[in-house]
C-alpha cells in the first residue's frame, strides 16, 4: 500500500500541469451540468410538492394589477373594478381559498396557515412524523396540528405562537419535521406566463438555520375562516374544484383569463421550460460529457507516456506490473478526488450565503450528480489504465 501510494504522489508532482488540467476539467464539468440540471430541478421540485392539483381540481387565478394596465386590454381593464366577479360563472366550483402568513419577529417564527383543500392535495417530504394531511383540526391532546422546520423539535411537543399584529394567538403541537429544502407558497406571482415552479419556492436549511428562523405550517379550518376578513382585495387566489371535465376547465381557463392570468397543470408553463430543456440543455450536457470524457481519456494516455521515466526507474527497483498499474490508477483516482475540493468548497459557501439559485440543485440532486460524473471517471480511469498496462507494446515502449 505504501509504495502504491509513493508511486502516485511521485506520478502526481512529476506532472503538475496535467494533473491540475484533469482535475479543472472535472471541476468545470460538476458546475457545468448543476447549472444546467437547475430549471429542471425546479420543475420536477414543484411537480412533486404539487402533485396531486390537477386541472381537474385546482388553479392558481393572478388577478390583474392596476400597475401592470398598460400591458392590458381595453376588455381587461374595464373588469379590474371587480377581478373576482368571474369566480360567479365558473363550474364545478368549490370554492377560493389563500395562504396566510403570519410572523411574530420576536421570537423569529413564521406561521403559514394553508387551506384544507389544498394541505391535502400537497405531496411534502418529511423528514420525522406526518404531513398535515394526517389530522384533523384538532390533535388527540386538543391542540392545532403543525409541522414545524426545526429539527431540534420533538414529535408532540406544544408550541405557544402569537402574532406581532395579535391576529392570531393559539397552542400548537408538533405532529411533522419538514425534511429539507423546505418549501414555501407564494401567492404575489402574476404575468402571463405562470408556472408552478414560480409559486413553490425552496428554501434550505443552512438559510433558516442561519438567522435562527423557524417556519411553522397547519391548516386549521378555524384559522383560515378568521384570517379570511383580512384578505386584501388584490390578492391572488387558489381556486378548487370538483374533478372538472376537460370541457369545465377549458371554459373555466377562458373564463379566468378575462380578468386575469390562471395556472393549472395545463397551462403551465413549466410544460414549455421542460420541453426546452429536453430539446436544447440535456443535448447540451450530454456533448460535455462526452467530449470530457475523450478529453480525459486522452489526457490520461499523455499522462501516462510522460511517466515513463518513473517507472523506468521503478522498475529498475524491482517493480512489477501490478505495482505500476495501481500506482498509476491511484494517481488518477486522486486527481478525481481532488477535483471534488473546489467545488464543495464553493457549494457550502453558496449555501450559506445563497450566492447561487442552483445551490438547491445540489441539496437535492447534486449528491447524485457529483456522484455520476465522478464514478464514470473512476471507471474511465481504471479502464485506461487496464488498457494500457496490460497491452505488451506499450509497456515495452515504456520500458
Amino acid at each position: 500500500m505504501y509504495k502504491t501510494l509513493r508511486l502516485a504522489s511521485d506520478i502526481i508532482f512529476r506532472n503538475k500541469l496535467i494533473s491540475v488540467l484533469i482535475a479543472l476539467q472535472l471541476a468545470f464539468l460538476s458546475f457545468f451540468t448543476l447549472d444546467n440540471a437547475n430549471s429542471l430541478q425546479e420543475i420536477l421540485y414543484s411537480e412533486k410538492v404539487l402533485s396531486g392539483c390537477t386541472s381537474e381540481n385546482f388553479a392558481y387565478f393572478a388577478p390583474i394589477r392596476y400597475d401592470m394596465y398598460s400591458l392590458m386590454s381595453a376588455s381587461k381593464m374595464e373588469s379590474e373594478s371587480d377581478p373576482y366577479k368571474c369566480f360567479e360563472e365558473l363550474s364545478d366550483f368549490l370554492g377560493a381559498e389563500n395562504v396566510y402568513k403570519l410572523c411574530n419577529d420576536t421570537t423569529y417564527t413564521e406561521l403559514d396557515v394553508y387551506p384544507r383543500l389544498l394541505s391535502e392535495k400537497l405531496d411534502i417530504p418529511m423528514r420525522k412524523g406526518k404531513w398535515l394531511s394526517a389530522f384533523n383540526d384538532k390533535t388527540e391532546n386538543g391542540y392545532i396540528p403543525c409541522v414545524t422546520s426545526r429539527t431540534d423539535r420533538k414529535i408532540g411537543e406544544t408550541i405557544h405562537f402569537v402574532d406581532d399584529d395579535g391576529k392570531c394567538d393559539v397552542l400548537l403541537e408538533v405532529v411533522g419535521i419538514a425534511a429539507d429544502p423546505y418549501f414555501e407558497f407564494d401567492q404575489n406571482v402574476a404575468g402571463e406566463e405562470l408556472a408552478f415552479s414560480s409559486i413553490v419556492n425552496q428554501r434550505q436549511r443552512t438559510e433558516i438555520d442561519i438567522y435562527g428562523i423557524e417556519i411553522l405550517w397547519t391548516d386549521s379550518n378555524l384559522l383560515v375562516s378568521r384570517l379570511k376578513a383580512d384578505e386584501a382585495p388584490a390578492m391572488s387566489r387558489l381556486l378548487f374544484f370538483d374533478n372538472a371535465s376537460p370541457e369545465s376547465v377549458r371554459l373555466n381557463t377562458e373564463t379566468l383569463k378575462k380578468t386575469g392570468s390562471v395556472l393549472n397543470s395545463d397551462t403551465s408553463y413549466d410544460n414549455v421550460r421542460k420541453q426546452y430543456f429536453v430539446k436544447e440543455n440535456l443535448p447540451q450536457i450530454l456533448s460535455v460529457w462526452c467530449i470530457s470524457a475523450v478529453g480525459f481519456c486522452c489526457t490520461l494516455i499523455i499522462f501516462y507516456y510522460k511517466c515513463g521515466y518513473i517507472f523506468t526507474v521503478y522498475s529498475a527497483c524491482g517493480a512489477d506490473k501490478k505495482l505500476k498499474f495501481f500506482g498509476f490508477f491511484t494517481s488518477a483516482f486522486i486527481i478525481i478526488i481532488l477535483s471534488v475540493i473546489p467545488v464543495g468548497v464553493l457549494l457550502v459557501i453558496a449555501g450559506i450565503m445563497n450566492l447561487f439559485e442552483w445551490t438547491y440543485s445540489f441539496i437535492v440532486y447534486g449528491g447524485r450528480i457529483l456522484a455520476a460524473i465522478f464514478g464514470i471517471y473512476v471507471l474511465l480511469a481504471a479502464g485506461i489504465s487496464s488498457i494500457l498496462f496490460y497491452n505488451k507494446k506499450a509497456v515495452e515502449s515504456v520500458d
